[in-house]
């Protein structure tokens, strides 16, 4: 790094951050207050699913209660389809410049990315950005972001290792009993499992990899805005 001493790339790392993951944050972007409300909703009845499921595992009585499960379960997905909807119509809507495609997760990964690089463009005096530095702060993000995302998977890693003989335990005396029995609550069970899945992925990145993850968002918001800058030259 030549144009750039660390030290001003360090002092300058939380000012830019603050900028684009506070300022420019999911939440202020796509502010549909809707969205939060069915998401609760849609919670609820996931746990309603696995609740009644559960019963039936416990206390076996009739054909209804093998095929309750599905009228949570089904409110569940309706909820968030109309979710996901809502939220593309809100965001096509109030950000009609951009190219904007239908995301059923609500992620808009791109879109976020390319709005927050635009934003930055606009208001990059602030923060000692130019063409011939850029480099070096790209080259800082991605190292940053390499050395904080080993350590991380190291840990997970270790507690993943101690988790699995005892999951693989309560699956082998639990799921394995009713099988053959019971398909419907199994296939059930399957569709539950993998929306938790998702949602515990979700939870993951949130607690262990927002830090680590707005270093490698930094890192390519910054070569898309060092791409603008021969785009302009």
């Amino acid at each position: 790094m030549s144009n750039v001493s660390i030290i001003d790339l360090s002092k300058n790392e939380e000012k830019l951050e603050r900028f684009l993951f506070k300022h420019l944050s999911f939440k202020n972007i796509l502010d549909c207050k809707i969205r939060t409300f069915l998401n609760s909703f849609a919670f609820i009845f996931l746990i309603a699913t696995y609740f009644l499921m559960s019963c039936n595992i416990l206390f076996p009585t009739s054909m209804f209660t093998e095929i309750s499960p599905l009228i949570p379960l089904t409110i569940t997905f309706l909820l968030l389809f109309i979710n996901s909807w809502v939220s593309y119509t809100y965001i096509r809507k109030k950000y009609s410049d951009y190219n904007i495609k239908y995301d059923l997760l609500v992620n808009y990964t791109s879109f976020i990315q390319t709005f927050r690089t635009e934003q930055l463009r606009i208001k990059i005096s602030r923060f000692r950005i130019s063409p011939s530095n850029i480099e070096d702060y790209i080259e800082y993000y991605e190292s940053q972001w390499n050395e904080k995302i080993q350590r991380k998977w190291t840990k997970i890693g270790i507690i993943t290792i101690l988790l699995l003989p005892i999951w693989t335990e309560y699956v082998s005396k639990n799921i394995g009993n009713f099988f053959d029995q019971k398909f419907l609550l199994v296939i059930i069970l399957a569709i539950t499992i993998a929306i938790i899945i998702i949602l515990f992925r979700s939870l993951i990145e949130t607690v262990f990899f927002i830090e680590v993850n707005k270093k490698k968002k930094t890192a390519d918001i910054l070569k898309m805005l060092k791409r603008s800058f021969h785009t302009v030259l």
